[in-house]
């Protein structure tokens, strides 16, 4: 059974791990995202080792806690437009087209805090420093204005630029990585899906973080 005493040992176990690595590239060359923090930093405000655990971890759960979520929510787009599995086979559609417009309908992360700088009007809202406010990415996601027939599941649109990685200085540095194990997995799961079903539709939870909780299939 996990329980939090594992999941404590575990983290310490990890941050282990990478404090060994921290070592490693200090005195040898790497192709990794630890070695390009280390001698990449600003020499004013070299980054201690704890930081440099902190920022790892970040960037490993920001690639992989959403995975989960979001292959669920692919399959269950798929189930729901059965064409699409047959398309990807047949090398007709993309696992990452399909992969990306499940990104866009249903984000993994729903909102994202921020707090305003300077006082500010956007669309009419008088905004003052200091205000709190949260960003909605499904929203976003499903402006009409960039997004034809927003609530429908399509693959195949034409606009495809959705904003569950974020943008800008605050895009997500998981992304690509993310990407890749999402495209391995569907890759293989396309393959098979047709021999499962739902029992029944999935249980969706979550208010910062929203994804499946519960999802049965069988086998046909």
């Amino acid at each position: 059974m996990f329980t939090e005493d594992i999941a404590l040992f575990a983290s310490e176990e990890l941050e282990k791990v990478i404090l060994d690595l921290i070592d490693e590239r200090k005195k040898c060359a790497g192709d990794d995202i630890i070695y390009f923090i280390i001698h990449n930093s600003n020499k004013s405000e070299i980054l201690s080792d704890s930081e440099i655990v902190a920022l790892s971890l970040n960037i490993l759960l920001a690639a992989s806690e959403p995975v989960d979520k979001v292959l669920a929510n692919c399959i269950y787009h798929l189930y729901r437009n059965e064409s699409h599995i047959d398309l990807v086979i047949s090398n007709d559609c993309s696992t990452n087209s399909i992969l990306q417009e499940s990104l866009r309908i249903t984000p993994p992360v729903h909102l994202i805090p921020r707090q305003v700088e300077d006082d500010s009007c956007v669309e009419g809202v008088n905004l003052k420093k200091g205000d709190l406010i949260f960003s909605l990415i499904p929203s976003a996601n499903r402006d009409e204005k960039y997004f034809e027939h927003p609530n429908t599941f399509n693959p195949r649109r034409e606009f495809k630029e959705h904003l569950s990685y974020g943008v800008g200085i605050h895009a997500c540095i998981g992304a690509q990585f993310t990407n890749m194990q999402l495209n391995i997995a569907l890759q293989k799961l396309v393959l098979i899906l047709k021999n499962y079903k739902e029992i029944t539709p999935p249980t969706f939870g979550g208010i910062y973080t929203r994804g499946a909780t519960q999802y049965n299939l069988e086998r046909v």
